[in-house]
């Protein structure tokens, strides 16, 4: 039995550009500062740990016409508010599964919180 899929091309021109749009963000952007006052989409934020270190975890969500991915864009942040990763599709992206195993307990906090930790982590 030979099954075709037909996707229109704007469905995949868009799903390109999502992709694209969010490689560009991580190499014009490095400090979360820089992610809220651009108001790049955000769907949660959210803080975990590995060993002693905390990272903030900006789930970016999926852009609204992309159907292709199978998970949203993410960016990992350090204390400090510097981005340390990134992938632009959580559910395709293996290596960045492994690094990050974002399965583990996450805790939701919101923008203030997020940069009341920067603030105290610059302290130290």
């Amino acid at each position: 039995m030979l099954v075709i899929l037909a996707i229109p091309a704007e469905m995949i021109y868009r799903n390109e550009s999502n992709y694209f749009s969010i490689i560009r963000i991580a190499k014009k952007y490095k400090h979360i500062d820089e992610f809220i006052k651009a108001k790049v989409r955000l769907n949660d934020v959210c803080t975990f740990n590995i060993e002693l270190d905390l990272y903030i975890c900006w789930n970016a969500g999926r852009a609204k016409y992309d159907s292709l991915a199978s998970g949203p864009s993410v960016f990992i942040f350090d204390a400090k508010g510097n981005l340390v990763d990134y992938t632009p599709d959580l559910g395709d992206d293996v290596t960045f599964n492994k690094k990050w195993n974002l399965s583990k307990e996450l805790k939701k906090i919101s923008i203030d919180e997020v940069n009341e930790i920067i603030r105290d982590t610059n302290k130290k």
